[in-house]
């Protein structure tokens, strides 16, 4: 993975696209609580729901860290320490097992939720689509930045030892 800077050029986040997602800012502090409680309403139909959030004190805390996350998303302080913060949510999620599918299905339903506050908040169908454009793109680039942490995990976890690697292919 490279740097930040480089992921931003390669999906296009532009200055419009930051003060958009800035401008959103106050907008998504009203919805936080709302957006963690129908996140966690979504994920608990996933398989093995109970396995990764095994306790009530795990669920809050997850439940914090999902809404610390969200607002970020609004903050417009896209640097090398987001970059950190959003890979090492990925490195978790591979650590525990959690299935990359699983987080390619949650960014969908935030995708899904942001649009659907947009559409609520906002009449002008112009200003709809320029802010949903700018938050597919940070959700696009979390998901990039996640999801390759479980491509270097595996590929870690594969160099570990030749036995292991050889019953990985196997």
């Amino acid at each position: 993975m490279g740097t930040l800077e480089k992921i931003i050029q390669i999906y296009n986040l532009t200055d419009d696209d930051i003060s958009n997602l800035a401008s959103l800012k106050d907008l998504a502090k009203k919805n936080a609580n709302s957006f963690v409680e129908e996140l966690h309403k979504f994920i608990s139909n996933f398989d093995n729901y109970s396995k990764f959030l095994s306790s009530e004190e795990i669920k809050n805390r997850h439940k914090e860290k999902l809404k610390l996350w969200f607002l970020d998303l609004f903050n417009a302080q896209f640097n090398e320490d987001y970059l950190r913060k959003i890979k090492k949510i990925g490195e978790v999620h591979a650590q525990i097992g959690l299935p990359s599918h699983y987080v390619s299905a949650t960014m969908n339903f935030i995708r899904s939720f942001l649009h659907s506050i947009v559409l609520e908040n906002y009449d002008v169908y112009h200003r709809q689509e320029e802010l949903k454009l700018s938050i597919d793109k940070i959700l696009d680039i979390n998901l990039d930045i996640m999801t390759s942490s479980y491509i270097d995990e595996n590929q870690f976890y594969v160099a570990k030892s030749k036995i292991e690697t050889n019953i990985v292919r196997l």
